[in-house]
């Protein structure tokens, strides 16, 4: 009895070791045609088929429709060609467990060169991760792509280097407009080219950060010649008092009180400082693509105001939701002699500018706003009288010495200025007031992107800023 089981025993242990052995050796054994049901089962010589150049019955300007939507007409008649190669040829990915995927949409959309492309053959491993198999790049022929000129093609990629990303600090009005596209134009600065932008926006609902993608397009007579994708980050400035003391604790206990006017909720949950004067919360998440999970933020900039150059020679110290113009006084205006006869009766007789402020909204704060006046540092230690004729028509005046070549007063109300030295006319000395660099406090610029309201930060590149580190929507 014991003999039989001994020999049940051994067969069924060899039982079990040929179906692994049968199994492992399937699992090693290549797929054929016949199996698969596809002609070809190699990934290099499917890709093989796909020959070096297709043609692609569009203009270049129609490749996308770049300022709607990603939608990319070039990438679909891409895979209308590919899977006619792959019909004809009788090539089964599917059956293969193969995926073919090629990258010109992502180059259309990323600025690059649209006239290559490269074409993938993968499949997943065990863990989902993508194993490349073949890969081969090929060009696209367009129907005026013989068009292209390579020196107009060096001539826009010289002029896209001059497109910088760009930041803002805004206020309680929230951030100024700005137009990409006049943006792009105004840079570029040629009327034969023609420019398109298509816009992506991401950041948190009360719009407390902000992110902008803009990816410019640059075309001449329906050829492409380049893009580029410029990022505008805006950001939440609050103002700290003077009285403040310059160190990162004293900025994120002032950030935490109520006279920072951050909401009581966000106040409690401001967690950590990225960059001086830059403090962020937990906001919540999100679903992103694919059903996955992604974190926000909300940020504040806390900084201490500066004076901000309204027109030549003149400067106004930043107050929230305030926003200031400023023009010069001709000579030949009645108020500018009038206010310089002020000043002679006080013995000043070299008048150095006179000015028009204007308030365009806020209100001036309780303590008044500082105007500064810039006259060089070769009238150091001379003194200067600052005429200003208020709303009721009476005068006020401030004399005080020039220092670091400056002299500030603090006004209540704005209305037309003029700074005076002590002595004689000196036409050295003299602002002509013919000057034509007038500048809006928070006005809107050519660029649209300065903020003059609450302080304006602009950066050359993103790479400044990339230390605020802003988690933005899955788009």
């Amino acid at each position: 009895m014991k003999t039989k089981f001994k020999i049940l025993l051994v067969i069924t242990i060899l039982l079990i070791a040929s179906c692994i052995f049968n199994i492992k050796t399937v699992n090693a054994t290549e797929v054929t045609p016949e199996e698969s049901g596809s002609a070809i089962t190699d990934p290099q010589e499917i890709l093989d088929l796909i020959p070096d150049t297709i043609y692609l019955d569009i203009l270049e300007s129609e490749a996308s429709n770049w300022e709607t939507n990603f939608g990319c007409t070039n990438e679909d008649l891409l895979d209308e060609q590919i899977d006619t190669i792959m019909d004809n040829n009788n090539v089964n990915l599917y059956s293969l467990d193969f995926s073919l995927i090629n990258d010109l949409q992502r180059r259309t959309i990323d600025g690059e060169d649209m006239r290559k492309c490269k074409i993938t053959i993968y499949k997943l491993d065990e863990n989902y991760n993508r194993v490349i198999l073949a890969e081969k790049e090929i060009t696209i022929q367009y129907k005026n792509s013989n068009q292209y000129d390579s020196k107009e093609g060096q001539y826009v990629q010289n002029k896209l280097k001059n497109l910088e990303n760009l930041y803002e600090e805004y206020g309680e009005n929230g951030p100024s407009k700005f137009d990409a596209k006049k943006y792009a134009e105004e840079i570029i600065n040629d009327d034969s080219l023609t420019v398109k932008v298509h816009t992506s926006s991401s950041g948190a609902m009360d719009r407390t950060v902000d992110e902008t993608e803009y990816y410019i397009y640059v075309f001449k007579d329906n050829v492409y010649y380049g893009g580029k994708k410029v990022n505008r980050v805006t950001a939440k400035l609050i103002l700290v008092p003077d009285e403040i003391e310059d160190s990162d604790e004293a900025f994120l206990a002032y950030a935490k009180s109520e006279n920072s006017g951050i909401a009581k909720e966000d106040r409690e949950q401001l967690f950590e400082l990225r960059t001086n004067g830059t403090y962020y919360d937990d906001y919540g998440f999100f679903c992103g693509y694919g059903g996955g999970m992604d974190s926000t933020q909300k940020r504040w900039v806390l900084r201490k105001a500066k004076y901000v150059d309204i027109v030549e020679n003149v400067l106004v110290k930043e107050q929230t939701g305030l926003k200031v113009t400023a023009t010069n006084i001709e000579k030949s205006n009645s108020t500018y002699t009038e206010l310089l006869n002020k000043a002679q009766e006080n013995g000043y007789g070299n008048a150095f500018g006179a000015y028009e402020l204007k308030l365009i909204s806020g209100t001036i704060g309780k303590d008044g706003l500082n105007v500064q006046f810039n006259l060089g540092t070769s009238n150091n230690g001379k003194k200067a009288i600052v005429i200003h004729k208020k709303s009721n028509g009476t005068y006020e005046q401030f004399i005080q010495t020039v220092k670091d070549g400056k002299v500030t007063v603090t006004v209540n109300e704005l209305s037309p200025f003029m700074v005076v030295l002590e002595g004689k006319a000196n036409n050295t000395n003299t602002n002509t007031n013919n000057s034509s660099s007038d500048r809006v406090l928070d006005d809107e610029p050519k660029t649209g992107v300065t903020d003059y309201t609450v302080g304006f930060a602009s950066v050359v590149t993103f790479i400044s800023i990339a230390g605020l580190a802003v988690l933005k929507f899955k788009k």
